[in-house]
């Protein structure tokens, strides 16, 4: 589900029994839909961590049985920053579109992943 702001994406959440995940202000986002796209992402990460200090990267099963990766850097990144390397990590080109133009618009949460609610669970606890 593509929505036209972060608060259609709670709705859209609530309706579907999932929970929205915002961004941490050093966290990408990547979802991948496709298996070419998991493949881009596995060939390109190493060049991206050759240039960011990549501290952390979770990956987790996304609600259509495909792949979410969160990866965390050792500092924040502006928004425009951390979406262009999504979008150069290879994830869905769709979602790097809303987040782009959520941004410019303004929006309070322009990167973000839907995640079933024990996904959630698991992602929290690895916060604490």
């Amino acid at each position: 589900m593509y929505s036209k702001s972060s608060e259609d994406s709670k709705k859209h959440a609530e309706r579907h029994n999932l929970i929205v995940h915002p961004a941490d202000n050093n966290e990408l986002q990547i979802d991948l839909d496709t298996s070419e796209q998991e493949e881009h992402y596995r060939k390109i990460l190493p060049s991206v961590a050759d240039v960011y200090d990549i501290k952390d990267i979770v990956e987790t099963p996304s609600k259509s049985g495909k792949l979410h990766a969160r990866i965390f850097l050792a500092y924040p990144l502006s928004i425009e920053e951390r979406i262009a390397l999504q979008a150069i990590l290879g994830s869905d080109p769709k979602k790097e579109l809303c987040s782009l133009r959520n941004w410019l618009k303004g929006d309070e949460m322009p990167i973000l992943l839907f995640e079933k609610p024990e996904v959630s669970e698991e992602l929290n606890k690895r916060k604490d």
